[in-house]
């Protein structure tokens, strides 16, 4: 990902190269540390939008540059810009869509597991045999069916 574009010789005078370069940094490191665990996915959503931010003034100061090199006929920049624009804007859709489906993927999961918890918790509840959860270390019972009262 090691793209830098800069002003060409003899162009405008504005130091657009070295804030693409920076912006670029920037977001190459937060590409790198992709987050490893759900719980770390917000802060490097987050991270990883104000990467965005960066690039996206370096490019509005790029285009403000290649306004001025328009004028003097040097179309291939302003497409160059257009380009990178585009390529940085369907880079953010789609990060920010596998963040959209991770959130939904969970949330489907822990809904998955509640209705799970539900259907065991009728079961267990209403079943004549005696359920029961041991937790073996410290030889407690964690939990017993309400059906251990028949017993009595």
């Amino acid at each position: 990902m090691g793209l830098a574009v800069g002003p060409p010789a003899g162009g405008p005078t504005h130091d657009t190269g070295a804030l693409q370069n920076k912006a670029m940094a920037q977001l190459q490191r937060v590409l790198a540390r992709a987050p490893q665990a759900d719980s770390s996915r917000t802060a490097w959503l987050v991270d990883l939008r104000v990467a965005f931010h960066a690039l996206e003034r370096a490019a509005n100061a790029a285009d403000a540059a290649l306004q001025e090199e328009l004028q003097e006929g040097r179309r291939e920049q302003r497409a160059l810009f257009l380009w990178i624009l585009g390529l940085s804007v369907l880079l953010s859709a789609a990060l920010c869509g596998i963040g959209i489906a991770s959130i939904r993927q969970r949330e489907r999961a822990a809904e998955a597991i509640r209705s799970s918890e539900k259907r065991y918790r009728l079961l267990a509840d209403h079943i004549a045999d005696v359920i029961w959860l041991l937790d073996v270390p410290s030889g407690r019972f964690t939990y017993v069916s309400p059906s251990v009262e028949r017993l009595r």
